[in-house]
């Protein structure tokens, strides 16, 4: 296929970003070059350099920079309304947006919530998980077991799930560390022991998940947490055949919510529309974010099972969490289209492969 020409933008004057006002990630180093433009999946700077941007920043502009589409959609909504607070008012584009991606789990997941980026979809998550046993009649049980080595956000709920040193080191002193232990990451290349089946290495991962809730108490953990494909923490790495099956099996032993984040490799990434469906493992609770923007607006979800969803409207009634942008209409607006081309996209390339 040719390489689409772009037109290199005009060149400017170099500001001397050594006076920025941003507190960049480091500060050590040069700040980074100012984008300018983009169009399909190149990137202009302002000194008119063009950068072929393949791995679509942190996995999030699928669509390309430029979609009229998408764009025309955003002005349409703001010409119509900008923005309604999610706690008095819903939106159209919000509506939309839910009923497309829930609609992809095939009635196996109910409702969902529309926040503004990975992080806090994951927090939701982990609130979720702890009103769901709250409910029940069971409050105390507030722990999470989660995987070595994993990433899951960096606000403090999501980082006290990551066992990423560099990340959760400087901000130890506010995590709670009763609240989160862990267990293994999946790793065939180097967590397989010498002559060990992929089957065995399963089991073994199963058993010590299984340990794991009983040192902890099974009453004091509500759910176990997975990236069900690893994102940045292992490099797009796989889990072994029957994974996640074997660990759904374990939380239920528990009765312990199953909370998949897919933040990273949901929506169509893999061939199916939730990374989950490929074993047909049904989550409690899943989170999605990247690959539902686009780039295009902050748009993240929390989707949920009925049986949470049934904890809730048999008690209190009430789930008190949300933010001021959450379920924005503009954000919504830019993606509502996406989620029916992704489906038919999905669609036609698993019948050619």
């Amino acid at each position: 296929m040719a390489v689409p020409k772009v037109a290199p933008a005009e060149r400017t004057p170099v500001i001397d970003q050594s006076k920025t006002s941003i507190l960049h990630p480091n500060i050590h180093r040069k700040p980074p070059p100012i984008v300018a433009s983009g169009k399909g999946s190149y990137l202009i700077l302002e000194d008119g350099r063009r950068i072929f941007e393949a791995c679509a920043g942190p996995a999030v502009a699928c669509l390309g920079h430029g979609n009229t589409e998408v764009t025309q959609a955003v002005v349409e909504q703001m010409q119509s309304v900008s923005y309604c607070f999610a706690l008095n008012q819903s939106n159209r584009p919000a509506e939309e947006l839910a009923k497309a991606v829930i609609e992809t789990t095939n009635g196996k997941l109910a409702k969902g919530t529309i926040m503004s980026s990975g992080s806090e979809a994951v927090e939701a998550a982990m609130k979720l998980a702890v009103k769901y046993f709250a409910e029940l009649g069971v409050p105390n049980r507030a722990g999470f077991i989660a995987r070595a080595g994993a990433f899951h956000g960096t606000t403090l709920g999501s980082l006290a799930l990551s066992g990423k040193v560099a990340f959760r080191k400087p901000f130890e002193p506010l995590l709670k560390s009763d609240m989160v232990s862990f267990v293994s990451m999946p790793n065939m290349y180097r967590g397989m022991l010498d002559g060990e089946t992929t089957e065995e290495y399963v089991e073994r991962l199963a058993r010590e998940l299984d340990a794991e809730f009983e040192l902890r108490g099974p009453n004091n953990v509500c759910a176990f947490i997975a990236e069900t494909v690893s994102g940045s923490a292992l490099g797009c790495h796989t889990a072994p055949p029957g994974y996640f099956k074997a660990i759904k099996a374990v939380c239920d032993k528990h009765s312990a919510l199953l909370i998949l984040d897919e933040v990273f490799c949901g929506i169509g990434r893999t061939g199916t529309y939730h990374a989950w469906q490929q074993e047909d493992v049904i989550p409690d609770i899943q989170t999605v974010a990247k690959g539902v923007a686009g780039g295009y607006a902050p748009v993240a979800m929390m989707l949920v099972h009925q049986r949470v969803v049934d904890a809730i409207d048999g008690g209190s009634g009430v789930w008190n969490h949300g933010h001021t942008f959450s379920s924005h209409p503009v954000a919504c607006a830019a993606q509502r289209t996406y989620p029916f081309k992704s489906i038919k996209q999905i669609s036609q390339t698993n019948s050619q492969i």
